[in-house]
């Protein structure tokens, strides 16, 4: 079972917010924003910034805060270990997002069927969700139509395109 949950922490000048993964379970922190507290002065210049176990002493900048002007900025930021996080600066910084809860006791290989195609070494994934609609009538549609040769097709012809334009550069030199 998977499920995800909410994460806040206000990171305050001169602490550390520390996250860390549930040992009794596999988990992930997702950053999705960070945004300067309200008493950011305009053009103050507040950084995020991170700090993995396994980086020492390093710091690693999460984003730049501008006070009056870039007071938020967005995140695409996965852990899935031990993090601190501080701020440089004299305002905190609300940093929000999800974590992720995964069962690992969860087959990976039930997702993924014998009837997915695999194409030139790329996977492609059928939708076989189920519908309990009985909106569709079964007669309107032909089982004639395989769309398999179609994507098998499409994925070579495209290959073979990029294929040929690799060879058009190995002249170097460019356009003439």
């Amino acid at each position: 079972m998977e499920g995800t949950s909410f994460y806040g922490v206000v990171v305050k000048p001169g602490r550390k917010s520390v996250w860390e993964p549930n040992k009794e379970r596999s988990n992930k922190l997702h950053l999705s924003n960070a945004t300067l507290g309200a008493n950011a002065r305009k053009g103050e210049r507040v950084r995020l910034r991170c700090r993995r176990a396994d980086e020492g002493k390093t710091d690693i900048y999460l984003c730049s805060l501008l006070g009056g002007s870039a007071e938020t900025s967005s995140l695409d930021v996965i852990f899935d270990e031990y993090v601190e996080m501080s701020v440089e600066g004299e305002t905190e910084v609300h940093v929000t997002g999800y974590t992720v809860l995964l069962d690992e006791s969860r087959d990976m290989s039930e997702e993924y069927s014998d009837s997915d195609l695999d194409v030139n070494g790329v996977r492609m994934i059928r939708n076989n969700a189920e519908s309990d609609s009985d909106d569709l009538d079964d007669d309107e549609y032909s089982d004639s139509y395989d769309d398999d040769d179609d994507v098998e097709d499409y994925l070579n012809r495209a290959a073979a395109m990029v294929d040929e334009d690799d060879s058009s550069f190995s002249g170097g030199g460019g356009p003439e």
